[in-house]
């Protein structure tokens, strides 16, 4: 009788020490696999820029930027243009985009030239507004899918004038997803516009963004007859000022394969802000 007790007392001695052991190994397990997924869902939410090509998501009320760019002229046609030609452009945003619709407003600067065409001020003697409104929808996982429509250079002035009026629509997607023991956010676009193919005529688009750091995103699109591939550098993780932490360098080439025997490079400096 005394030997079946101790045997008794060392199983529940040896189950009281395993047991607890396996529930915790199991808590363990599954607390690794929640903040997995809070690490993948939340980057998720970061849609990394794709350059050059028109995104299906809207800024959302009291957001904007302020952006400058240079771009080189292509090698067809220099000896008749200058090197460099530059640009400017102001964006605002309104409404809720995922709660009802966002509106997005986009100023276009074309001549940034102190010196106009007649000899005066030149600065905003040409340029465009373009308008974009959209929607967009976020699952359980936190993958967000945005529509949009929207159309380029519905005002133009100046030289602007030989824009055609483009009218687009566009679909957006962001996620993420893991390599190894990397969580990579992913944007994917996909849409086509009247006048997209050499503001002519009617052309698709599409473009893939990869958050390579929490600093550079890496994208490549096509857009209506030429290859576009490009970087976004955050200034966010490089500097604690209020005001270099906002601001946003995208390096780029236009028609990569010179398709259209327009190959140019492409500089742009923004900064975002909000009120």
């Amino acid at each position: 009788m005394k030997k079946n007790i101790k045997k008794f007392a060392l199983w529940a001695m040896v189950i009281a020490f395993v047991v607890p052991a396996g529930v915790r190994a199991d808590e363990m397990a599954e607390s690794l696999v929640f903040f997995r997924n809070v690490a993948v869902n939340s980057k998720k939410l970061v849609s990394p820029a794709i350059f050059g090509i028109s995104s299906a998501r809207t800024m959302g009320a009291c957001n904007g930027f302020i952006a400058g760019a240079g771009a080189t002229s292509p090698r067809s046609a220099r000896g008749n243009e200058p090197l460099f030609d530059g640009s400017a452009a102001v964006g605002l945003g309104l409404g809720n985009p995922r709660e009802n619709i966002g509106f997005d407003t986009y100023l276009g600067i074309i001549s940034v030239n102190p010196k106009g065409a007649n000899g005066g001020f030149g600065v905003g003697e040409d340029g465009n507004l373009s308008f974009k409104a959209g929607h967009t929808f976020l699952t359980d996982d936190y993958d967000n899918i945005s529509l949009a429509a929207g159309v380029n250079s519905l005002v133009t002035w100046g030289a602007a004038k030989r824009m055609s009026e483009n009218v687009y629509g566009v679909v957006s997607i962001g996620s993420a997803f893991e390599l190894g023991d990397t969580v990579v956010p992913v944007s994917m676009s996909f849409g086509a516009g009247s006048r997209q193919k050499h503001s002519r005529d009617f052309g698709v688009f599409a473009g893939l963004g990869l958050g390579i750091t929490d600093i550079v995103d890496a994208s490549v699109g096509y857009n209506a007859s030429r290859w576009i591939m490009g970087l976004n550098l955050k200034f966010s993780q490089l500097s604690n000022s209020p005001i270099l932490n906002r601001f946003v360098v995208q390096l780029g080439v236009d028609d990569v394969f010179n398709n259209d025997k327009n190959r140019r490079g492409v500089f742009v400096v923004a900064m975002p802000f909000y009120f």
